[in-house]
């Protein structure tokens, strides 16, 4: 058990059930996901007895890490559309039209004031 602590470091966690000892690693698996394994050892000798992959954990936190990054893919394509929108000049219509103005007799000019 000690060389098993040595090369992997310390357990995330520590069972002891019906005379063995669990311990449970997680191990990452590139960027997919964390790989939960159980470790089993004779609680009184400290020999490993089996092990074993936690396929269930496997698959949430698969699933976990992949929504994980389908959440920052969006996240990062809304900020590239937002700074393409900053980065483009605004569209200035240059259609100038000259309206005329209407004389309106019942206002006094300025001069007649």
């Amino acid at each position: 058990m000690e060389e098993v602590k040595a090369t992997m470091g310390l357990p995330e966690q520590v069972q002891f059930m019906d005379g063995k000892m669990v311990l449970k690693y997680e191990l990452t698996k590139g960027l997919e996901a964390k790989v939960p394994y159980d470790l089993v050892f004779n609680k009184d000798t400290r020999q490993l007895e089996s092990w074993l992959v936690q396929e269930a954990e496997y698959a949430q936190h698969k699933a976990q890490n992949a929504a994980a990054w389908m959440n920052l893919r969006n996240t990062l394509q809304q900020q590239q559309l937002l700074q393409q929108q900053l980065n483009t000049p605004p569209t200035i219509n240059l259609n100038i039209r000259r309206y005329g103005c209407e004389h309106n007799s019942s206002m006094a000019s300025p001069a007649e004031a």
